[in-house]
Protein backbone atom coordinates (compact mmCIF):
# COMPACT_ATOMS: atom_id res chain seq x y z
CA UNK A 1 0.00 0.00 0.00
CA UNK A 2 1.43 3.45 -1.36
CA UNK A 3 1.85 5.66 1.75
CA UNK A 4 2.33 9.80 1.78
CA UNK A 5 5.33 10.74 3.26
CA UNK A 6 5.15 11.75 7.12
CA UNK A 7 5.93 14.97 7.12
CA UNK A 8 6.03 15.09 11.43
CA UNK A 9 9.74 14.09 12.01
CA UNK A 10 10.73 10.96 14.59
CA UNK A 11 10.90 11.61 18.53
CA UNK A 12 14.85 11.05 19.89
CA UNK A 13 14.93 8.11 21.73
CA UNK A 14 15.63 10.12 25.14
CA UNK A 15 12.07 12.36 24.19
CA UNK A 16 10.33 9.33 23.66
CA UNK A 17 11.23 7.43 27.21
CA UNK A 18 12.01 10.29 29.40
CA UNK A 19 8.48 11.53 30.42
CA UNK A 20 9.95 15.00 31.21
CA UNK A 21 11.49 15.26 28.08
CA UNK A 22 8.50 14.74 26.06
CA UNK A 23 6.30 16.95 28.28
CA UNK A 24 8.69 19.53 27.51
CA UNK A 25 9.18 18.35 23.89
CA UNK A 26 5.57 19.19 23.60
CA UNK A 27 5.37 22.50 24.86
CA UNK A 28 7.36 23.40 22.55
CA UNK A 29 6.03 22.04 19.54
CA UNK A 30 2.19 23.18 20.63
CA UNK A 31 3.16 27.03 19.89
CA UNK A 32 4.68 26.38 16.80
CA UNK A 33 1.88 24.28 15.66
CA UNK A 34 -0.53 26.60 16.50
CA UNK A 35 1.73 29.49 13.94
CA UNK A 36 1.59 27.03 11.18
CA UNK A 37 -2.52 26.81 11.33
CA UNK A 38 -2.73 30.86 11.38
CA UNK A 39 0.42 31.66 8.62
CA UNK A 40 -1.74 28.96 6.60
CA UNK A 41 -4.86 30.50 7.31
CA UNK A 42 -3.84 34.10 6.42
CA UNK A 43 -1.78 33.00 3.12
CA UNK A 44 -5.26 30.76 2.12
CA UNK A 45 -7.28 33.38 3.18
CA UNK A 46 -4.89 36.25 0.96
CA UNK A 47 -5.04 34.06 -2.06
CA UNK A 48 -8.74 33.95 -1.79
CA UNK A 49 -9.37 37.06 -1.17
CA UNK A 50 -7.16 38.48 -3.64
CA UNK A 51 -8.45 36.10 -6.46
CA UNK A 52 -11.89 36.75 -6.10
CA UNK A 53 -11.67 40.18 -5.52
CA UNK A 54 -10.20 40.11 -8.60
CA UNK A 55 -12.31 38.55 -10.42
CA UNK A 56 -15.02 40.32 -8.97
CA UNK A 57 -14.08 43.52 -10.45
CA UNK A 58 -13.25 41.83 -14.08
CA UNK A 59 -16.55 39.90 -14.10
CA UNK A 60 -18.35 43.57 -13.32
CA UNK A 61 -16.17 44.91 -16.18
CA UNK A 62 -16.80 42.59 -19.34
CA UNK A 63 -20.60 41.85 -17.96
CA UNK A 64 -20.91 45.53 -18.46
CA UNK A 65 -19.07 45.45 -22.14
CA UNK A 66 -21.14 42.96 -22.55
CA UNK A 67 -24.58 44.91 -22.00
CA UNK A 68 -23.03 47.80 -23.74
CA UNK A 69 -22.47 45.84 -26.77
CA UNK A 70 -25.44 43.87 -27.40
CA UNK A 71 -28.45 46.51 -25.69
CA UNK A 72 -30.73 46.14 -23.23
CA UNK A 73 -33.30 43.54 -25.56
CA UNK A 74 -30.32 41.16 -26.95
CA UNK A 75 -28.20 41.25 -23.39
CA UNK A 76 -31.85 39.76 -21.59
CA UNK A 77 -31.43 37.41 -24.08
CA UNK A 78 -27.73 36.62 -23.90
CA UNK A 79 -28.34 36.50 -19.27
CA UNK A 80 -31.68 34.37 -19.65
CA UNK A 81 -29.20 31.36 -21.90
CA UNK A 82 -26.87 31.47 -19.25
CA UNK A 83 -29.19 31.76 -16.41
CA UNK A 84 -30.93 28.06 -18.17
CA UNK A 85 -28.04 26.84 -18.47
CA UNK A 86 -26.53 27.69 -15.21
CA UNK A 87 -29.50 26.24 -13.51
CA UNK A 88 -29.60 22.94 -15.08
CA UNK A 89 -25.83 22.52 -14.46
CA UNK A 90 -26.54 23.57 -10.29
CA UNK A 91 -29.79 21.27 -10.42
CA UNK A 92 -28.15 17.94 -11.88
CA UNK A 93 -24.28 18.60 -11.18
CA UNK A 94 -23.10 17.09 -7.52
CA UNK A 95 -21.12 19.52 -4.94
CA UNK A 96 -18.20 16.66 -5.09
CA UNK A 97 -15.53 18.98 -4.01
CA UNK A 98 -17.12 18.62 -0.10
CA UNK A 99 -16.70 14.76 -0.29
CA UNK A 100 -13.39 14.95 -1.65
CA UNK A 101 -12.07 17.37 1.15
CA UNK A 102 -14.21 15.54 4.43
CA UNK A 103 -12.78 12.09 3.31
CA UNK A 104 -9.92 13.02 1.30
CA UNK A 105 -8.27 14.77 4.81
CA UNK A 106 -8.69 11.52 6.06
CA UNK A 107 -7.18 9.45 3.84
CA UNK A 108 -4.03 11.77 4.00
CA UNK A 109 -4.09 11.77 7.72
CA UNK A 110 -3.62 7.87 7.55
CA UNK A 111 -1.02 8.31 4.92
CA UNK A 112 -3.02 6.07 2.95
CA UNK A 113 -2.36 6.99 -1.09
CA UNK A 114 -4.28 4.61 -2.86
CA UNK A 115 -7.83 5.14 -0.86
CA UNK A 116 -7.36 9.06 -1.47
CA UNK A 117 -6.92 7.60 -5.53
CA UNK A 118 -9.79 6.09 -5.57
CA UNK A 119 -12.07 8.37 -3.73
CA UNK A 120 -10.97 11.55 -6.13
CA UNK A 121 -11.77 8.64 -9.04
CA UNK A 122 -15.02 8.28 -7.75
CA UNK A 123 -15.89 11.79 -7.59
CA UNK A 124 -14.18 12.75 -10.88
CA UNK A 125 -16.63 9.73 -12.12
CA UNK A 126 -19.92 11.10 -10.37
CA UNK A 127 -19.42 14.92 -11.82
CA UNK A 128 -18.53 13.21 -15.85
CA UNK A 129 -22.09 10.96 -15.02
CA UNK A 130 -23.86 13.37 -14.17
CA UNK A 131 -22.72 15.85 -16.71
CA UNK A 132 -23.83 13.45 -19.65
CA UNK A 133 -27.46 12.25 -17.43
CA UNK A 134 -27.72 16.78 -17.45
CA UNK A 135 -27.60 17.10 -20.69
CA UNK A 136 -30.48 14.97 -21.34
CA UNK A 137 -32.22 17.22 -18.27
CA UNK A 138 -31.13 20.00 -20.30
CA UNK A 139 -32.72 19.31 -23.61
CA UNK A 140 -35.95 18.19 -22.04
CA UNK A 141 -35.75 20.99 -19.82
CA UNK A 142 -35.54 23.89 -22.89
CA UNK A 143 -38.93 22.27 -24.56
CA UNK A 144 -40.65 23.22 -21.64
CA UNK A 145 -38.46 26.84 -21.27
CA UNK A 146 -38.29 28.11 -24.78
CA UNK A 147 -41.89 28.73 -24.95
CA UNK A 148 -42.39 30.49 -21.51
CA UNK A 149 -39.15 32.85 -22.59
CA UNK A 150 -40.15 33.40 -26.21
CA UNK A 151 -37.40 31.96 -27.60
CA UNK A 152 -36.94 30.91 -31.59
CA UNK A 153 -34.79 28.22 -32.70
CA UNK A 154 -31.70 29.69 -32.20
CA UNK A 155 -31.48 30.68 -28.70
CA UNK A 156 -33.51 26.88 -28.22
CA UNK A 157 -30.39 25.41 -29.57
CA UNK A 158 -27.70 27.60 -28.09
CA UNK A 159 -29.36 27.68 -24.38
CA UNK A 160 -29.44 23.23 -24.55
CA UNK A 161 -25.67 23.33 -26.25
CA UNK A 162 -24.42 25.76 -23.41
CA UNK A 163 -26.17 23.88 -20.67
CA UNK A 164 -24.14 20.86 -22.28
CA UNK A 165 -20.64 22.31 -21.71
CA UNK A 166 -21.25 23.94 -18.36
CA UNK A 167 -22.08 20.54 -17.07
CA UNK A 168 -18.97 19.38 -18.39
CA UNK A 169 -17.19 22.43 -17.03
CA UNK A 170 -18.67 22.59 -13.63
CA UNK A 171 -17.30 19.15 -11.71
CA UNK A 172 -15.79 20.41 -8.52
CA UNK A 173 -13.58 17.63 -7.80
CA UNK A 174 -10.35 19.37 -8.96
CA UNK A 175 -11.81 22.60 -6.46
CA UNK A 176 -11.87 20.26 -3.73
CA UNK A 177 -8.29 18.59 -4.06
CA UNK A 178 -6.67 21.86 -4.63
CA UNK A 179 -8.18 23.02 -1.14
CA UNK A 180 -7.42 19.72 0.07
CA UNK A 181 -3.69 20.09 -0.18
CA UNK A 182 -3.85 23.97 0.55
CA UNK A 183 -3.17 25.34 -2.96
CA UNK A 184 -5.54 28.30 -2.76
CA UNK A 185 -2.72 30.45 -5.10
CA UNK A 186 -3.23 27.60 -8.17
CA UNK A 187 -7.11 27.36 -7.66
CA UNK A 188 -6.70 31.22 -7.82
CA UNK A 189 -4.40 31.69 -10.50
CA UNK A 190 -6.89 29.06 -12.73
CA UNK A 191 -9.93 31.39 -12.07
CA UNK A 192 -7.63 34.54 -12.80
CA UNK A 193 -6.64 33.33 -15.70
CA UNK A 194 -10.24 32.16 -17.13
CA UNK A 195 -11.48 36.06 -15.73
CA UNK A 196 -8.88 37.79 -18.09
CA UNK A 197 -9.71 34.81 -20.98
CA UNK A 198 -12.95 36.02 -20.86
CA UNK A 199 -12.29 39.79 -20.66
CA UNK A 200 -10.46 39.68 -23.53
CA UNK A 201 -13.12 37.54 -25.33
CA UNK A 202 -15.76 39.87 -25.06
CA UNK A 203 -13.55 42.49 -26.31
CA UNK A 204 -13.10 40.65 -28.97
CA UNK A 205 -16.99 39.98 -29.61
CA UNK A 206 -17.54 43.86 -29.38
CA UNK A 207 -14.89 45.12 -31.71
CA UNK A 208 -16.61 42.30 -34.09
CA UNK A 209 -19.88 43.05 -33.33
CA UNK A 210 -20.64 39.84 -32.90
CA UNK A 211 -24.25 38.51 -31.34
CA UNK A 212 -25.77 36.41 -28.87
CA UNK A 213 -23.85 33.44 -30.13
CA UNK A 214 -20.35 35.19 -29.72
CA UNK A 215 -20.84 36.28 -26.22
CA UNK A 216 -21.88 32.83 -25.32
CA UNK A 217 -19.30 31.22 -26.41
CA UNK A 218 -16.46 33.33 -24.63
CA UNK A 219 -18.32 32.34 -21.76
CA UNK A 220 -18.74 28.45 -22.64
CA UNK A 221 -15.20 27.92 -24.04
CA UNK A 222 -13.55 30.02 -20.80
CA UNK A 223 -15.47 28.06 -18.16
CA UNK A 224 -13.95 24.97 -20.38
CA UNK A 225 -10.58 26.49 -20.02
CA UNK A 226 -10.91 27.05 -16.24
CA UNK A 227 -12.09 23.98 -15.47
CA UNK A 228 -8.90 22.07 -17.77
CA UNK A 229 -6.33 24.74 -16.20
CA UNK A 230 -7.83 23.03 -12.74
CA UNK A 231 -7.94 19.54 -13.68
CA UNK A 232 -4.31 20.49 -14.87
CA UNK A 233 -3.08 21.67 -11.73
CA UNK A 234 -4.98 18.37 -9.73
CA UNK A 235 -2.94 16.05 -11.43
CA UNK A 236 0.11 18.04 -10.46
CA UNK A 237 -0.45 17.79 -6.81
CA UNK A 238 -2.04 14.87 -6.45
CA UNK A 239 1.17 12.79 -4.95
CA UNK A 240 -0.27 9.46 -7.09
CA UNK A 241 -2.52 8.11 -9.92
CA UNK A 242 -6.40 7.91 -9.78
CA UNK A 243 -7.75 4.86 -10.24
CA UNK A 244 -11.42 3.98 -12.29
CA UNK A 245 -13.23 1.54 -12.93
CA UNK A 246 -16.19 -0.23 -11.04
CA UNK A 247 -13.40 -2.33 -8.74
CA UNK A 248 -12.20 0.96 -7.47
CA UNK A 249 -15.68 2.46 -7.24
CA UNK A 250 -16.86 -0.20 -5.17
CA UNK A 251 -13.89 0.04 -3.01
CA UNK A 252 -14.31 3.53 -2.55
CA UNK A 253 -17.84 3.21 -1.04
CA UNK A 254 -17.18 0.36 1.06
CA UNK A 255 -13.68 3.15 2.61
CA UNK A 256 -15.64 6.12 2.75
CA UNK A 257 -18.77 5.08 5.02
CA UNK A 258 -21.74 6.82 4.53
CA UNK A 259 -20.12 8.71 1.23
CA UNK A 260 -23.47 8.72 -1.09
CA UNK A 261 -25.87 10.00 1.77
CA UNK A 262 -23.01 12.86 1.72
CA UNK A 263 -22.89 13.58 -1.55
CA UNK A 264 -26.70 13.70 -1.82
CA UNK A 265 -26.65 16.11 1.63
CA UNK A 266 -24.64 18.54 0.35
CA UNK A 267 -25.92 18.51 -3.26
CA UNK A 268 -29.44 19.23 -1.87
CA UNK A 269 -28.75 21.75 0.08
CA UNK A 270 -26.08 23.84 -1.94
CA UNK A 271 -27.81 22.94 -5.00
CA UNK A 272 -30.84 24.12 -4.39
CA UNK A 273 -30.01 27.80 -3.24
CA UNK A 274 -27.75 28.41 -6.61
CA UNK A 275 -30.84 27.03 -8.88
CA UNK A 276 -33.13 29.21 -7.41
CA UNK A 277 -31.03 31.99 -7.63
CA UNK A 278 -30.87 31.26 -11.68
CA UNK A 279 -34.25 30.48 -11.30
CA UNK A 280 -35.28 34.25 -10.52
CA UNK A 281 -33.80 35.63 -13.34
CA UNK A 282 -35.54 33.29 -15.36
CA UNK A 283 -38.44 33.50 -14.39
CA UNK A 284 -37.88 37.70 -14.13
CA UNK A 285 -37.94 36.70 -18.15
CA UNK A 286 -40.93 35.13 -18.61
CA UNK A 287 -43.05 37.66 -16.79
CA UNK A 288 -41.16 41.05 -17.61
CA UNK A 289 -39.73 40.52 -20.73
CA UNK A 290 -35.26 39.56 -21.23
CA UNK A 291 -34.35 43.11 -20.97
CA UNK A 292 -35.78 43.23 -17.34
CA UNK A 293 -33.88 39.88 -16.60
CA UNK A 294 -30.84 41.27 -17.72
CA UNK A 295 -31.26 44.36 -15.61
CA UNK A 296 -31.87 42.09 -12.94
CA UNK A 297 -28.90 39.87 -13.54
CA UNK A 298 -26.66 42.66 -13.20
CA UNK A 299 -28.24 43.61 -9.82
CA UNK A 300 -27.65 40.06 -8.45
CA UNK A 301 -24.18 40.38 -9.88
CA UNK A 302 -23.43 43.31 -7.31
CA UNK A 303 -25.36 42.03 -4.03
CA UNK A 304 -23.17 38.99 -4.96
CA UNK A 305 -20.17 40.65 -5.30
CA UNK A 306 -20.99 42.49 -1.52
CA UNK A 307 -21.90 39.26 0.52
CA UNK A 308 -18.50 37.06 -1.65
CA UNK A 309 -16.35 38.29 1.48
CA UNK A 310 -18.40 36.30 4.34
CA UNK A 311 -19.06 33.29 1.79
CA UNK A 312 -15.06 33.53 1.04
CA UNK A 313 -13.96 33.27 5.05
CA UNK A 314 -16.22 30.16 5.94
CA UNK A 315 -14.82 28.06 2.41
CA UNK A 316 -11.23 28.88 3.79
CA UNK A 317 -11.88 28.38 7.27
Amino acid sequence: MDRLPSPIPPQSPIAANDPKESGAHASLKQPSQHRAVFKRLGRNLGWVLGGRGFQALVSLAYLALAARAMGPERFGVFTLVLAYGQAIANLVQFQSSQAAIRYGAIHIESRQNDRLARLIGFTATVDVVTAVLGAGVAALGVRIAAPLLGWTLAPRAIAQLLASVLLLSTGSTPTGVLRLFNRFDLLTGCGAAASIARLAGVIAAWSMHGGIAAFLTVWAATTLLEQAAQWVATLRVLPMRLQFGRLAMTAALSENPRLWRFMLQTNFSSSLTLFWSQLGVLAVGAVAGPATAGAVRLAAKLTKAIAKPVQILSGVL
